[in-house]
């Protein structure tokens, strides 16, 4: 009886051992993406600040004027439709990537515990 009480321990341990270095790959996985996912968020944000940017010169350049002659009023119109829509996608881009990294760390938290 000794002997099969041996013999399983043994069996145990051969399936048990190729586990722990997998547990250790999944903390990297989990660090690795975790790194990987904070590159993208902020590379969002340098978007982010960029389509702010590119509104606020629209904006500026809307109400500029050279020795008294501003531009049309349909191209201010268009300018402004323009700037209505690189400020709306600025945001979204803002929000839904604040959204996106905490719903993926969740879900990547849970992944590392299992």
């Amino acid at each position: 009886m000794q002997k099969y009480w041996l013999l399983i321990n043994f069996l145990a341990l051969l399936l048990l051992v190729p586990l722990f270095p997998s547990l250790q790959y999944s903390g990297k996985v989990h660090d690795d993406t975790k790194h990987t996912l904070d590159y993208v968020v902020q590379q969002a944000g340098s978007t982010v600040d960029g389509l702010r940017n590119v509104s606020n010169s629209l904006s500026f350049v809307k109400d500029a004027g050279v020795s008294q002659i501003f531009l049309p009023q349909y191209v201010q119109n268009n300018i402004d439709k323009v700037y209505a829509t690189i400020s709306s996608a600025a945001e979204t881009l803002e929000s839904e990537t604040k959204k996106n990294k905490k719903d993926i760390m969740i879900i990547l938290d849970i992944v590392l515990d299992l």
